[in-house]
């Protein structure tokens, strides 16, 4: 479609939804670092806190961060495939090591990489059967790391066989504050275990559909 008589679309939203107001969010762990000249500008301003300078400011919630192009070296082949970098600002922010990150609509099974590549336990759904391809895919892009943990892909599993195991396999951790306010986090202490990456597809919506009538 032409774009000569209006703006291109160059956006998408992301709806936020908590049960409750006593979520996790790490700012700290998303941050966008100053360059050095607007960090020495700051620093001469007293009120402003030195240390929040170093760690840099709030990505706030308008992200810039660029399109998949079709030659992008993190293309799987799944045609609404989305960047790294805006599942790894969501997973990093609203999730912390160990814990598991649920993807009811997997797709190109994005999320299930960067929970490997951030120590997170994941659970992907999704009823096309492409998933476990993309998902491949994904793996060999990652490559290998020296220091990238050990992890386990399971599919097709029972799920609540599955929490059973992924709590077994991870050790105690403290959870963290989930306060209000949730300015002030607790450390998380990091598991040395196996981070399990589960995905479940379904073969056809018909048979989704008779498992939910049951």
């Amino acid at each position: 479609m032409s774009t000569h008589r209006f703006f291109a679309n160059r956006h998408e939203e992301a709806i936020w939804l908590s049960k409750t107001n006593k979520y996790y969010f790490d700012l700290d762990a998303v941050r966008v670092p100053f360059d050095e000249e607007t960090k020495a500008m700051y620093k001469k301003d007293k009120r402003l806190n030195p240390e929040s300078i170093e760690k840099g400011k709030n990505p706030t919630n308008v992200w810039e961060i660029g399109r998949l192009n079709g030659n992008s070296v993190e293309r799987v082949g799944h045609p609404t495939q989305k960047p790294l970098e805006i599942i790894r600002r969501f997973v990093r922010a609203l999730s912390y090591e160990s814990s598991i990150v649920l993807g009811f609509f997997a797709g190109s099974g994005i999320t299930g990489r960067v929970c490997i590549e951030e120590n997170r336990h994941s659970i992907m759904v999704d009823a096309d059967a492409s998933l476990t391809a993309y998902f491949k895919k994904h793996i060999e892009n990652m490559g290998t790391s020296f220091f990238q943990k050990p992890y386990q892909i399971i599919k097709d599993v029972d799920i609540k066989e599955l929490i059973t195991q992924m709590k077994e396999q991870s050790v105690m951790i403290d959870t963290p504050d989930f306060s209000e306010d949730c300015q002030e986090e607790e450390s998380v202490a990091t598991s040395q275990r196996e981070r399990i990456v589960a995905h479940e597809v379904a073969a056809n919506h018909s048979e989704r559909k008779e498992e939910l009538k049951m």
